[in-house]
């Protein structure tokens, strides 16, 4: 069974994978990874190169459950996809230095890294719902990448692992619901102005050193289990983004290090360290705090140039005046109160002077006022229009204003003048709703202008007249179409060089074929047989493309002339050898001669020799768990087996001669951890009355026999 994306229900459903698709048509993709016999292919790489080599510009390859060790080559636009990270995939992979590769649903396994390049591409990363194991590297080791490198709803289980390595690339960074990063290892970023570094609800356990230009984000849940550097030029906010280890245990470090000259702000956040500074750095950039929770150390850099003053505490409240509002005072004052305001009373501003709180006039006494408690009611004094009644529906004016406005998709602007609004009608294009003149009858045909509309009578103008059953054809871009004549039972629409088509029928000069004409319907018959196919004393041959091949085989030669074919004989043919068991006769003009029990033959020119030296030495192939499922050759005899790394199955050949012998060998004492499995090619012929043998002893060897029909273990 395998899965297929649902695009209605945004679901994988449970599809067979094993049964026989129609023609060009495949349940998920034509790239299914898998187990002989379930799928396409066995390796990943042998799918990327196939989904390579085809026409399409991106490609899915479904990757069915098993563990794949594979160091892969990805050189195209690539879709991995599996479920659950039932797929695990062990590799540092290459990707292609442009396109798009997506990781759906696997289990991503390294001693070092998953993907590694020192190219500048610009490939799209996108891994999603798949889960990171690294010994110690990166899950991007990409220093100088450019494009884009998303994850999504990720996690990990890593010993040391910077998430990401583009210490001068410039990528842009999306990091969505993931737990990412562990250990000591640096996450490197390098941001760029036309890209941005986002963290999004996520949890990151290693150190992060930020460097470049653009805008940092951080927001809904994020969790910082080391360092933060923010250095550069980079900007931004930190919204909802705590610092503490995954046990909510405070860090022994500087939660951030700002050595960034651009201005960056924490909101509702919180900082838990012990380290003193709190938050340190040299950089000339404000920052920004409000509503920060400093649990244990509080101290920021005296370095550092915070807005709203240097007099603050864990969450910036001091004894301010009870419902007055704080007013900022440069970067070197403390914040300050205003003045308590009263009922309906409004904080407005002055030109170089603090806001106070104040109330509304309304000088010609227009306007009524009633305050209130956190209220002002405001009402004109005399009679103004509150309603505007249009052909469709009511407007109302909004801060004393009503808008008069055309629909752009209609193709209506307005504008405004004194006490004059204008709505204007744009010319009708093809993109644009609008006016537009009526076409001539000679601008009609010709078809030259874009910006006239046709009528039904310039239409038929263009048209021309029309013959009943008759198909019409070009006459130049000046006059009307032309047509034939009303075909009649079996015409066909013919061209002429010099001329224009013509309704006409089909015709044999020779009377070679003959055509029957009918309704909608043309039936052709030769005039005499011809022969279809060709039989022989083994199998039978029909014409491609009109031509049948007679070619020679062993012993024999063909020539040919004119409508002659000539088959010739070669010299030396012999008939039949007599041996001291039975006489052997050619088959196909050709004797074999085999050696067995320590006796080898060997030729040269016309000279057969025979050697009995009485030694026997037996042809032995080496297998590992690389070479699995391994297709047992007919030069095969005994097969010494490493299985140290991993399974091995072994396909023994359905229909070998009678008689032949295999012999599997567990030459490393292995077997008992990783089975050797011998079958045969479909499992169609059996052995020992069962479809497989399994090798499960270390060192245990199996010897099989065919004999005739099926394989005996002796």
């Amino acid at each position: 069974m395998g899965y297929r994306y649902n695009p209605f229900t945004g679901e994988l459903d449970r599809v067979d994978t094993t049964g026989q698709p129609a023609e060009n048509r495949f349940p998920i993709t034509p790239y299914v990874v898998g187990p002989s016999g379930q799928a396409g292919y066995q390796t990943i790489q042998s799918a990327i190169d196939a989904a390579t080599a085809s026409s399409e510009s991106s490609n899915v390859i479904w990757i069915q459950p098993g563990s794949y060790t594979e160091n892969l080559n990805i050189t195209s636009s690539i879709t991995f996809m599996s479920i659950d990270g039932v797929a695990a995939i062990t590799g540092v992979h290459t990707p292609p230095s442009s396109g798009a590769v997506t990781f759906d649903g696997c289990l991503l396994i390294s001693p070092t890294d998953i993907l590694n390049s020192s190219a500048a591409g610009t490939t799209v990363f996108n891994i999603n719902n798949s889960f990171i194991i690294i010994t110690d590297g990166y899950i991007f080791n990409l220093p100088n990448w450019t494009g884009e490198i998303l994850m999504d709803n990720c996690g990990e289980a890593s010993t040391e692992d910077g998430v990401i390595n583009n210490v001068t690339g410039g990528s842009t960074i999306k990091l969505i619901n993931v737990e990412m990063g562990s250990g000591s290892k640096t996450m490197e970023l390098n941001g760029d102005p036309a890209g941005f570094l986002r963290f999004d609800t996520c949890n990151v356990n290693c150190p992060v050193n930020m460097s470049g230009s653009g805008e940092v984000l951080f927001q809904n849940g994020v969790r910082f289990g080391n360092t933060v550097t923010i250095g550069g030029s980079l900007e931004g906010f930190a919204l909802e983004t705590c610092w503490h280890d995954t046990n909510g245990d405070p860090l022994s470090t500087a939660a951030i290090v700002y050595n960034s000259s651009g201005n960056f702000i924490l909101t509702d956040g919180s900082i838990n360290t012990t380290n003193d500074p709190a938050i340190d750095g040299t950089g000339s950039g404000t920052l920004t705090l409000a509503g920060i929770d400093f649990s244990n150390s509080s101290t920021i850099s005296s370095s550092l140039t915070v807005n709203g003053g240097t007099t603050y505490s864990g969450i910036f409240k001091s004894d301010y005046t009870d419902h007055a509002v704080l007013l900022g005072q440069g970067t070197t004052e403390d914040i300050v109160p205003t003045n308590v305001g009263t009922d309906g009373q409004l904080l407005i501003g002055g030109t170089a002077i603090d806001p106070a709180f104040a109330s509304l006039t309304s000088t010609g006494g227009t306007v009524t006022f009633t305050p209130g408690p956190n209220s002002l009611n405001l009402e004109a004094s005399g009679s103004v229009a509150i309603t505007f009644d249009t052909d469709s529906g009511s407007a109302t004016p909004a801060a004393n204003t009503i808008n008069f406005v055309g629909d752009a998709t209609q193709g209506i602007s307005s504008s405004g003048a004194g006490d004059t609004v204008t709505y204007t009608i744009a010319d009708a294009t093809t993109s644009q709703k609008g006016v537009s003149e009526l076409a001539t009858d000679a601008e009609a045909i010709a078809g030259a202008d874009n910006s006239r509309t046709i009528v039904p009578s310039s239409l038929a103008a263009k048209l021309g007249t029309q013959t009943s059953d008759g198909i019409p054809y070009g006459a130049g871009t000046a006059a009307a179409l032309g047509w034939t004549a009303g075909l009649t039972d079996g015409q066909l629409v013919i061209g002429s060089t010099a001329g224009t088509p013509a309704a006409a029928s089909l015709a044999s000069a020779d009377s070679s074929i003959t055509i029957t004409p009918g309704s909608n319907t043309i039936d052709l018959a030769t005039g005499s047989a011809v022969a279809v196919s060709f039989t022989t004393d083994s199998g039978t041959a029909t014409p491609s493309s009109g031509i049948v091949n007679i070619a020679g085989g062993t012993l024999l030669n063909t020539s040919g002339a004119t409508n002659v074919v000539t088959v010739n004989a070669d010299d030396n043919v012999v008939g039949s050898v007599v041996s001291d068991s039975g006489t052997a006769t050619p088959a196909s003009n050709a004797f074999t001669l085999t050696g067995s029990g320590g006796i080898t033959t060997s030729a040269s020119g016309s000279t057969v020799t025979i050697d009995g030296s009485g030694e026997q030495v037996i042809t032995i192939t080496s297998l590992d768990n690389t070479d699995s499922p391994y297709t047992v050759l007919s030069s095969d005899y005994y097969m010494s087996c490493d299985v140290s790394g991993g399974t091995l199955t072994i396909d023994l050949p359905d229909a070998p001669t009678t008689g032949k012998v295999y012999i599997v060998k567990d030459a490393g004492g292995d077997a008992n951890t990783n089975n050797i499995t011998v079958t045969t090619s479909g499992g169609i012929v059996t052995i020992d009355g069962a479809t497989a043998r399994v090798i499960s002893t270390d060192y245990a060897a199996l010897q099989f026999v065919f004999n005739g029909t099926s394989y005996e273990v002796f």
